[in-house]
């Protein structure tokens, strides 16, 4: 029945997302920006057996976007009944590293059909985000904080930027939220390798999905296990590695590193990635209310940490470490990244409503017991004859005290029986 109770808040918070969406008409319309291109990287599923194809190398786009997303959305399109787009991918418009956000309506017309099963999957990934989350918060701030969490979560511009959109955004935030929550059970049997499964996910979904693994690595135990199980998980899901795994590797960096010095929107200042984060994830009233909400988390884990539940000090702890890295590695100023760092804020935030409703239990409980106290001394101060009321000092206690009396005065009947 405990376990019912516990189960139900994240369930419904999963099922909202799928209901916000369709309230919200978020699924329709034509393609975003990025779309197509992502959708027509789903082409490489059908290079899946063979690492040596040229497909995996024919454009620098194709090498250094990693494949999970791209399976994710193929298998979705395929159990939507639609054949997978035809390869070369979108990624043979790239120029000088630059590939067009949006591309006509003549180019894009082969992926109209794969655009409602790509979409779902973000806005399912989403449900999970959210499921997560409220796991999460209610382990570090219990039923209020997890409540406040989701609705913070499910508000927030940058979340329902992704929630119906054909990007790997969502995706990579999940495996994130995973990662949180597997932090926050470092006991459980498989943890090790779980963490470094999804954190190979991660990195298999964005290259920079190995901040979140690098960050949860110290809250695991057995981490040669995580170690061992993030590498073979790499190599099982990415074929573009299978030839030469270092060589490949290090290729795919210096190719990234290439691209991010050619892209436009770049982020070079620490003060600006911070202050592009508060204008994406903090620029409406939801979001105010998010940072606002984290920021009270933040200074409870500062000033609170010996005092703090197990759980709320890993979450703190763990939430806190990833929005720096993720944060301060930050390179580009495109909206949709930021909503990596929204599930962590709405955990942090959990962790402040916690300490503030155990404050306010705390104190009512102390209140109630204060004013027992009262009443109970007073009834036993009134319920003495006042010629014997100095029997705590010396006199005992008179034969027809009340039993309220006697309750009240430990040493009454002790009195009576030695006299």
């Amino acid at each position: 029945m405990e376990a019912l109770k516990r189960a139900a808040l994240p369930a419904l918070a999963f099922l909202l997302v799928p209901i916000l969406v369709a309230r919200s008409g978020a699924a329709r319309g034509g393609f975003r920006i990025d779309e197509a291109h992502k959708i027509s990287e789903t082409a490489l599923l059908r290079a899946w057996p063979h690492p040596r194809d040229p497909a995996w190398t024919a454009t620098i786009i194709d090498r250094t976007n990693p494949p999970v997303g791209k399976v994710l959305f193929a298998l979705a399109i395929v159990a939507s009944g639609h054949p997978l787009p035809a390869l070369p991918t979108l990624g043979r418009y790239e120029r000088n590293g630059i590939i067009p956000a949006t591309f006509p309506s003549e180019v894009t017309r082969p992926y109209e059909p794969c655009l409602g099963p790509a979409r779902a999957v973000s806005t399912i990934a989403v449900a999970l985000i959210a499921a997560l989350v409220a796991w999460c918060a209610m382990r570090a701030g219990g039923v209020f904080g997890a409540v406040v969490a989701v609705a913070l979560l499910l508000t927030n511009f940058a979340t329902q930027l992704v929630w119906a959109t054909a990007v790997f955004d969502p995706l990579l935030t999940l495996w994130e939220t995973a990662l949180l929550a597997l932090a926050l059970r470092p006991r459980m049997r498989f943890a090790p390798i779980a963490t470094g499964i999804v954190g190979a996910l991660a990195f298999q979904t964005r290259i920079n999905g190995a901040l979140f693994f690098l960050v949860t690595l110290p809250f695991a135990r057995r981490r040669w296990q995580a170690l061992i199980a993030f590498a073979v998980t790499v190599l099982l899901v990415n074929p573009y590695y299978w030839p030469n795994p270092p060589a490949r590797l290090f290729a795919q960096i210096r190719d990234l590193r290439w691209l991010l010095e050619r892209i436009p929107a770049r982020l070079t200042a620490f003060d600006g990635k911070w202050q592009f984060l508060l204008e994406i994830v903090g620029g409406d009233v939801p979001g105010l209310l998010l940072l606002f909400a984290a920021a009270a988390g933040t200074i409870v884990v500062a000033m609170r940490w010996r005092v703090l539940p197990y759980d709320a000090r890993i979450a703190g702890a763990w939430c806190l470490a990833t929005i720096i890295a993720f944060v301060v590695w930050l390179p580009v100023a495109w909206p949709r990244y930021m909503f990596a760092t929204v599930p962590p804020l709405c955990v942090l935030a959990a962790v402040g409503c916690g300490a503030f409703q155990r404050a306010i239990t705390s104190s009512v409980t102390l209140t109630r017991r204060s004013m027992a106290s009262t009443i109970t001394a007073a009834i036993s101060f009134g319920s003495m004859n006042p010629s014997r009321r100095s029997g705590q000092n010396g006199v005992s206690m008179p034969p027809g005290a009340t039993l309220m009396t006697r309750a009240f005065v430990p040493f009454a009947s002790a009195r009576k029986a030695s006299v």
